[in-house]
């Protein structure tokens, strides 16, 4: 009788043993069924190896979102200086202020404000007297006081200390009441009182690095260089999330687009045009949004010709914004004419007055007295050739690009444009001497937003020179308010007579990216002052 087959599988591989008949149909049918239950038994414990492994290293669990960093820090408000930290900071901690998407500052912990009736910088506050840290234990007047000093003194070491300029000193004057003392009345932003309050006691007497805060996360793990773990903070006031944020740290910034795709990574942060490039490369969602930095053509007001606002409205008509943001900034970028952060406290703002029109320029011109007489091309007047020099810093690829661009743009309205391409600290030393016509540049806001420091009369940074009084009076009115509904009108009023006196020209508004996961699902609209808006939406689908 033909042996199955089987059986001369098992006697190949076994042989005989003694007392085992490897020939007996019977044994060897039953040692085909034991071999064929170990081998299962060994593929199963394999398969729930790899699922464990693939468990810990991708995002399966629907509400775990992974993000992606370069490194955060440690976890303190007084010496952390991480990006990173600042935004994750925006879920562990609460301040007096929070702002909502168009900027407004709206109270957060704060209950209660009056402004002093004789002391005009100095405001009574009272707080809420429910809100619990992640301990359980509760927050009052002295957490907020000592935070403020804390983050204040030590002002250099952290990413929080340039916020708390304006503001001289916090005071509790109570168990929920404080008084907070602004350094001017001409300079009152609510903005500035965002800043994280944490635990007096835990951070005094705690060995613990990480201080605790009421905000709607917690801490649940933190191995420094590796991962950061949050969940819902239990006792928060509003809506506790139910989804995790997962900071995953890992120094090259080349790896996350790989992981996006194998599930290590949902999302990551980019801040360079050039990441039109790399999306392209992965299977990948993007989402856009408005940076603090505004591209801007700056005009020296000390000399002649740029003075005057007829000759800035002809260089507005000869620049092609449109070009210059899809060839030089790869189409990442906002234009705008205004100078505020768009819809800034709910105002909107237009998307740009003039398109580019270099035979309008040329109109303008012609009225100003310049022609093209002897037909080489360049407008002129009984003093000679219309042209101007322009610095620029040789940091930006993206800016050195732009200025051949404009050039070009020049050049078609006959205005003749000689560029200095200068390195970071020759372009800064001329824009502070006043030795150029025009500056191609950078301006860079924190989350007050203060036109004021490059427009007002005595502002830090107002290289220009641009002092037009009724601007003055109106940045000094906006600075002053405390009412919401005055700053408001204040500021509609304000952003359009800076808009139509042109000291700088808006180029772009630079914007930033969070690349994604196609599988997260939720609000997605990140803001430059707060990297998680709305998280707690977040889910993988």
């Amino acid at each position: 009788m033909r042996k199955p087959a089987i059986m001369n599988k098992v006697r190949k591989n076994f042989g005989s043993h003694g007392k085992l008949d490897l020939y007996s149909y019977k044994n060897t049918f039953l040692i085909g069924i034991a071999v064929v239950v170990v081998v299962a038994l060994i593929a199963s414990i394999f398969v729930k190896v790899g699922n464990k492994h693939n468990d810990k290293n991708s995002a399966v669990n629907p509400k775990d979102i992974y993000v992606h960093s370069l490194d955060i820090g440690k976890l303190n408000p007084v010496n952390s200086k991480y990006m990173m930290f600042y935004q994750v900071s925006k879920l562990m901690y609460e301040g007096l202020y929070e702002l909502d998407k168009n900027m407004t500052p709206k109270e957060k912990v704060v209950s209660k404000v009056i402004r002093d009736k004789y002391k005009k910088n100095v405001f009574h506050m009272e707080i809420e007297k429910n809100v619990k840290w992640h301990d359980g234990n509760i927050l009052t007047a002295n957490d907020v006081a000592f935070s403020f000093g804390r983050l204040k003194e030590r002002a250099n070491e952290n990413i929080f200390g340039r916020d708390l300029e304006t503001v001289e000193k916090i005071t509790a004057t109570g168990q929920n009441s404080i008084d907070v003392q602004f350094k001017s009345e001409c300079n009152i932003n609510f903005a500035a009182l965002t800043f994280p309050i944490f635990s007096k006691t835990q951070y005094q007497f705690s060995s613990s690095e990480i201080p605790i805060g009421s905000g709607k996360y917690k801490v649940v793990e933190y191995k420094k260089g590796k991962e950061l773990i949050l969940s819902g903070h239990k006792d928060y006031r509003g809506k506790v999330p139910g989804n995790r944020i997962i900071i995953s740290i890992f120094p090259d910034s080349k790896i996350p687009y790989r992981m996006i795709g194998a599930g290590r990574v949902v999302m990551v942060f980019e801040k360079s045009p050039a990441r039109k490039a790399k999306i392209r490369e992965n299977k990948v969602s993007e989402y856009d949004f408005v940076s603090n930095r505004i591209e801007v053509l700056g005009f020296n007001f000390k000399k002649k010709h740029v003075k005057t606002l007829a000759m800035r409205k002809a260089i507005y008509y000869a620049i092609n914004k449109e070009t210059i943001l899809n060839e030089a900034y790869y189409g990442k970028g906002v234009l705008q004419d205004s100078l505020y952060y768009p819809n800034f406290y709910g105002i909107k703002n237009k998307k740009n007055l003039h398109e580019y029109e270099p035979s309008k320029s040329r109109e303008i011109l012609k009225k100003q007295g310049f022609e093209d007489k002897n037909k080489d091309g360049y407008l002129e007047n009984m003093s000679g050739r219309l042209e101007f020099n322009m610095i620029v810093s040789k940091s930006s690829k993206e800016r050195i690009k732009s200025a051949d661009l404009i050039a070009k743009g020049f050049e078609k309205a006959g205005i003749s444009l000689k560029t200095d391409v200068l390195s970071k600290d020759e372009y800064e030393n001329r824009l502070k001497k006043g030795d150029f016509d025009m500056f191609l540049g950078e301006l860079s806001f924190n989350k007050m937003w203060d036109l004021s420091t490059f427009l007002a009369r005595d502002g830090k940074h107002n290289h220009i020179g641009y002092d037009n009084e009724l601007v003055n009076i109106r940045l000094s009115d906006f600075n002053k308010s405390a009412d919401k509904e005055k700053s408001r009108k204040i500021l509609k009023h304000l952003d359009q007579m800076i808009t139509d006196d042109l000291p700088y020209i808006s180029i772009l508004k630079n914007t930033e990216g969070v690349i994604t996961s196609t599988k997260l699902r939720g609000n997605i609209n990140p803001k430059f002052f707060e990297w998680f808006f709305d998280v707690e939406s977040f889910r993988m689908n």
